[in-house]
């Protein structure tokens, strides 16, 4: 290095004084390029490349060095947990890259981690191993259902529904309720775990029972409901006795007691873009919104029956709380209206 570079270096990166790190110079933007190019008495663009041409040096020079590992396991759950984070910012932003990107990864694990209707708890090297656990599916499940919130996609919802399926038969406690951490044909444990409280991440009992009464409720499957009410039940006692630890059951019990809000839209591509960006204006968390084309193919019983109007191009809403729905929006100014109305009632609380 010349020594004019140094001489920038070690004004931009703080060089000369106290050393920071063990005797050694840590670098860190000590100065920016205008206060370097002042000190210096040097022109700013002339600062700009040779700092520029300082940090490719020591770049290709830390390049020398062997590298430090890296962790490269794929997690099912953790995936899932960012794949839901991804959907809900598409649905609310209105990013389709957001979107894209949740579907990417969604599309990985289903031809990577998936075989028939059991996941894998991990993939490396496009290798994938181990049982999934409780977290795996239900995170999966509710992630799913929030990327179908920001763009529908019957084969990843039927998936859902598959997975919901075998979670119960895998990891439902039939004696008592409630859901265990292991499947029943994991290896044999001391204790079989089975975790209801809220950590660092969302408890994956709570998680499958509030996915599970969602999609039991979307789909008119009492298997599903029956499962989320008996977890709930299971942890009445724990809830009542410390609510804090419990967040993300609560919210599931609530939506047991109170059923679950859900929005239908039906019409054309554009009419469903159009109909869900209203649904995100006024964004509620207790509630899922599914906008449905009418090119849209093998939906579920349930879903289907909610049909566009086809005396119409103007789309159509279904609003259910439980089984229960209000007379269809038959343009978009009822629904908006509908929505304002419900926010108001619910900020005024």
């Amino acid at each position: 290095m010349l020594v004019a570079d140094y001489e920038v270096a070690a004004y931009y990166f703080g060089i000369e004084g106290t050393h920071n790190l063990e005797g050694h110079c840590h670098l860190q933007e000590k100065h920016d390029v205008a206060e370097t190019a002042e000190n210096l008495n040097m022109p700013i663009d002339s600062i700009q490349t040779t700092i520029a041409d300082i940090k490719q040096k020591l770049l290709k020079h830390r390049a020398a060095r062997i590298m430090p590992g890296r962790d490269e396991k794929i997690l099912t759950s953790w995936n899932a947990l960012m794949i839901k984070g991804m959907a809900l910012s598409a649905y609310l932003l209105d990013k389709t890259e957001y979107r894209q990107s949740a579907k990417r990864a969604l599309d990985f694990i289903s031809d990577h981690s998936l075989n028939g209707a059991r996941l894998y708890a991990v993939c490396k090297d496009d290798k994938a191993h181990l049982n999934a656990y409780l977290d795996d599916y239900a995170f999966l499940i509710d992630a799913i259902l929030h990327l179908n919130q920001a763009h529908w996609h019957s084969g990843d919802f039927n998936l859902a529904y598959k997975l919901g399926n075998t979670l119960i038969d895998y990891f439902e406690d039939t004696e008592h309720g409630g859901f265990y951490f292991t499947s029943h044909d994991h290896e044999q444990l001391v204790q079989r775990p089975r975790t209801l409280t809220d950590e660092a991440i969302p408890s994956g009992y709570s998680v499958a029972t509030n996915a599970l009464l969602r999609m039991g409720t979307l789909l008119g499957e009492e298997r599903f409901i029956k499962a989320a009410e008996r977890a709930i039940m299971q942890a009445k006692t724990a809830m009542e006795s410390s609510p804090q630890h419990y967040a993300t059951l609560l919210r599931a019990a609530m939506e047991y007691e109170h059923d679950f809000e859900y929005i239908v839209i039906r019409g054309s591509e554009e009419i469903c873009r159009q109909w869900l960006r209203i649904t995100a204006d006024y964004y509620n968390p207790s509630r899922l919104c599914f906008a449905i084309p009418t090119t849209a193919t093998d939906l579920p019983t349930a879903l289907a029956s909610k049909k566009a109007d086809e005396d119409s191009n103007q789309g159509i809403a279904y609003l259910c709380r439980g089984q229960s729905c209000l007379p269809p929006f038959k343009n978009i100014q009822e629904l908006t209206t509908h929505l304002q109305t419900s926010e108001s009632k619910l900020l005024s609380k």
